[in-house]
């Protein structure tokens, strides 16, 4: 009987849905950590969240070395995951406070 090759699921899973999970993360952290009360919603917060996230995340995961994380060292992808998690706190609420200001502006 000959050996079936390893699955892969396990490499798919920590490339493609823990980068978009860590900086949905920073989104939460961001808004129960740092309470203000002039923060909008989490439920606004997220739902920015989904195009900036397509726009932040993916040019990060293209730079993931899934290879030398499985081997072993590990320090690169976590490094790279707090990154992402990084922007999710910091440039998430500063955007959706910007795009509903620029939505109560009266037009001239």
């Amino acid at each position: 009987m000959p050996l079936s090759e390893p699955s892969n699921y396990f490499a798919i899973f920590f490339t493609w849905f823990v980068p978009f999970g860590a900086y949905f993360l920073g989104v939460y952290i961001r808004k129960r950590a740092f309470v203000n009360e002039d923060s909008p919603p989490l439920k606004q917060q997220l739902l920015m969240a989904i195009p900036v996230c397509l726009v932040v995340v993916a040019p990060i995961i293209a730079t993931l070395d899934m290879n030398n994380a499985l081997s072993g060292n590990l320090s690169n992808y976590i490094f790279t995951i707090g990154v992402i998690m990084e922007n999710g706190m910091i440039m998430q609420k500063t955007l959706t406070e910007h795009l509903s200001s620029l939505g109560t502006k009266k037009l001239p």
